[in-house]
């Protein structure tokens, strides 16, 4: 889901996924570091909220092999007992991002420009492994006094009922 400039309700809309599945089960939006994806493997779903697509926590070719769901290589610390070599990880976690307009539409402009120059690149890869959806408008919080809890009932009945769309 990519927002014009913020507050149209993507991470609204998205939050149940943490109770219908449980915070255990949620891998959340990787981190900058030497094990970004540590733990994957036990994840039921992969939600990067604010997500940036930046190779500088997960190099990008990593990010086409698991928006893709092939293996790829998940580094694990050597260091620790429960530990042996790093994984390679095969799960096909559903995968959720929320970004903002300014850290996708450059991908958007970059894999338009390879395209007409018949030019395949790493921007025309990422972009035909994403389903995007625009959110344009600021989510009208002000008719909606106090705190609009999260509801995972209404949010797997909201999924089961358009899943067929």
């Amino acid at each position: 889901m990519v927002g014009h400039l913020g507050g149209e309700g993507k991470s609204f809309l998205l939050a149940p996924l943490r109770k219908v599945f449980g915070l255990a089960r949620v891998q959340a939006t990787p981190e900058p570091g030497t094990f970004p994806l540590l733990g994957l493997e036990k994840k039921s779903i992969a939600l990067l909220d604010e997500w940036t697509f930046d190779a500088q926590v997960l190099p990008l070719t990593t990010q086409l092999l698991w928006f893709e769901g092939k293996p790829f290589p998940v580094n694990r610390p050597q260091n620790r007992a429960e530990y042996s070599g790093h994984l390679l990880y095969h799960g096909s976690a559903p995968i959720f991002v929320t970004c903002k307009e300014k850290d996708f539409k450059p991908i958007q402009d970059q894999a338009e420009t390879d395209r007409r120059r018949g030019a395949a690149s790493e921007s025309t890869m990422l972009l035909r492994r994403l389903r995007t959806y625009w959110l344009h408008k600021p989510l009208q919080v002000a008719r909606f006094p106090g705190h609009v809890p999260e509801c995972a009932a209404c949010f797997a009945r909201m999924v089961l009922d358009h899943a067929r769309e």
